[in-house]
């Protein structure tokens, strides 16, 4: 971020996210810059999805993130017709779901070959770290996408 300026997020969802500068009067834009009086925020909303997503949602999405697969599911069926911050954030613990399912069956081809017992421990640690951490960020109603993952469901 660079000095005086603010940026702003158009979407609930971390990785389908646009930044944008909105005018200041520093920028030579037509309105009052982050700091000078008589300026607001500016609200955007993206697709149906608010820009701080309600407390229902981040409920939705904190269960999404630590009961897994069936409750991520539950809830991209259940908002189907909208677009909102709890169908992003399951579709992201389905992509965690997918990838590591993908990183157990080449961790179980490669126990022949003893590098796959060493792989199995990590991929569990490391898919049970990164569900706690996205429960906690969610909660907070900050988005969340893991780290290492697949994109292959889209929210």
């Amino acid at each position: 971020m660079r000095a005086g300026r603010a940026l702003y997020r158009l979407s609930p969802c971390a990785h389908r996210c646009r930044e944008i500068d909105p005018p200041t009067a520093r920028s030579g834009g037509d309105g009052p810059g982050p700091g000078d009086p008589g300026y607001r925020p500016v609200r955007v909303s993206y697709g149906g999805g608010q820009l701080e997503p309600s407390s229902d949602e981040r409920t939705l999405a904190v269960l999404a993130h630590l009961l897994g697969t069936f409750v991520a599911l539950l809830v991209i069926y259940l908002s189907r017709d909208r677009r909102d911050y709890a169908k992003a954030q399951a579709a992201e613990t389905l992509n965690l779901t997918i990838t590591v399912t993908i990183s157990y069956v080449v961790s179980a081809l490669l126990t022949t070959g003893l590098i796959g017992f060493v792989l199995l421990p990590i991929v569990k640690v490391w898919s049970v770290v990164m569900a706690i951490i996205a429960a906690v960020k969610t909660s907070h109603g900050e988005p969340w996408r893991y780290p290492l993952t697949l994109d292959l469901v889209g929210g």
